[in-house]
């Protein structure tokens, strides 16, 4: 995982603060064997993530307010799986992308 962020002050005293991660996993088997059977989904394929944001602060920290986008490209990935009785496949998987925001106040 890599991450960076900066806080550019501003001269008005506000402090804008934009955040980049990346996250990248490499091919993960489900099952003991490390059986890389494709069309019964026992593996997940390399696969990359990132998340981003833009945070602003007000002078003296008496508020803030942030946008984010989480998965920012939407990567369909599993996280877990497992074989269950009549050959399925039972999975978790990530969360899709996500876009949000986030406001605070200091008192």
């Amino acid at each position: 995982m890599r991450s960076c962020q900066h806080k550019f002050e501003l001269a008005s005293g506000y402090r804008i603060t934009p955040y980049l991660k990346v996250n990248w996993r490499d091919k993960a088997y489900f099952d003991l064997r490390n059986s890389g059977f494709a069309h019964i989904g026992r593996y997940q394929k390399a696969y990359a993530m990132g998340d981003a944001s833009v945070r602003l602060d007000a002078p003296n920290d008496k508020w803030h307010a942030e946008a984010f986008v989480r998965n920012v490209a939407n990567s369909h990935a599993k996280t877990s799986g497992d074989s269950v009785f009549g050959g399925f496949m039972q999975a978790s998987f990530v969360e899709p992308r996500m876009f949000g925001v986030r406001v605070g106040v200091n008192y």
